[in-house]
């Protein structure tokens, strides 16, 4: 987490390797190619625990056609439809992280579908030219 909590970084990697499941994790560090490694993901989980305000990251993810999993709550609630272009799980609940996990992991034509959702909506709904637009217009107004 940039370097500024190694307790966390080292009770992750801990955990990662008493639970044997180091072969199917990759801990990168801080890097600046994000929207290649979205690329190659086929779900972007997005599982803060507390309230995002917004959730860029969750636009960028469905920018990518990525269908997102994200905790409920904030932002998230307001970007994703549940169903439509990703789930939206409760926070602190590795159970139903799973499973969304799973029903989107089995169903390629799911995560399509979602993908494809996802996209038309961060196009459409999130566009930085829209965002800019929007915000002029609320400049204006408070003029």
């Amino acid at each position: 987490m940039f370097g500024l909590e190694p307790e966390f970084d080292a009770g992750l990697r801990a955990r990662i390797g008493h639970l044997g499941l180091g072969p199917r994790f990759v801990l990168t560090g801080f890097r600046t190619d994000i929207p290649e490694l979205m690329a190659a993901c086929d779900v972007l989980c997005h599982t803060s625990r507390v309230a995002e305000p917004f959730g860029m990251v969750i636009v960028e993810g469905m920018a990518q056609g990525r269908p997102v999993i994200a905790t409920e709550g904030g932002g998230p609630s307001e970007i994703i439809e549940d169903g439509v272009e990703g789930r939206l799980v409760p926070p602190g609940s590795p159970e139903h992280l799973a499973r969304a996990m799973g029903e989107l992991g089995r169903d390629p034509s799911l995560r399509r579908r979602m993908g494809d959702a996802g996209r038309a909506k961060a196009r459409d709904a999130f566009s930085s030219s829209l965002m800019a637009e929007r915000l002029l217009s609320y400049l204006e107004e408070l003029r």
